[in-house]
């Protein structure tokens, strides 16, 4: 799996991203989405869903009160907004049936809850923006040189703003893939 955010990323004065791990007052930090914490503990969410439904059930909700409680605890640590990784809404890891129908709920709410800004940045080639065009963001990214979504297409889906590394997003990214 190609993790594509920036480890270390700016786009203007105002916004930047603590390292990975850190967390630091006044800086956004990341959190990992539900899916991309089954994948680094080597769970295969889809399979558990399909082989074991209540298992699978059950395995995503601890994933999910995780990236709750991790989100919890960098907002107490003093993070000034989230940037939110979302694994899962791309061919690589899920049909558009299989994210949409068993993860894209679980995503709205938890972001509906955050009080900051969010970035939220879609991982994979060919993303399914289509799905998440609507989540509860600040912003929304994608990484421009594995998807061909352009920002133009984008806003036919979303009114809101985009983080990108491109000169056309309201918030440019900058730095170099992980």
């Amino acid at each position: 799996m190609t993790l594509a955010w920036p480890q270390a990323a700016a786009v203007q004065s105002d916004f930047a991203v603590s390292p990975a791990g850190e967390v630091q007052p006044g800086l956004w930090a990341e959190v990992a989405n539900p899916f991309a914490r089954a994948i680094e503990a080597g769970f295969d969410l889809n399979s558990e869903m399909d082989l074991n439904p209540a298992r699978g059930a059950e395995l995503l909700a601890d994933l999910t009160a995780q990236t709750q409680d991790d989100l919890a605890a960098k907002l107490k640590a003093g993070a000034s907004g989230i940037v939110y990784r979302l694994v899962g809404a791309c061919p690589e890891h899920c049909t558009p049936m299989q994210f949409g129908g068993l993860y894209l709920e679980g995503e709205r709410a938890i972001l509906s809850d955050v009080t900051v800004p969010t970035l939220v940045f879609i991982e994979g080639a060919e993303v399914y923006f289509e799905f998440v065009s609507d989540l509860p963001a600040t912003y929304m990214g994608w990484d421009v040189t594995q998807n061909a979504l352009s920002l133009e297409e984008a806003r036919t889906y979303r009114q809101g703003a985009f983080a990108l590394a491109s000169d056309d997003a309201e918030l440019r990214i900058i730095g170099e893939a992980a």
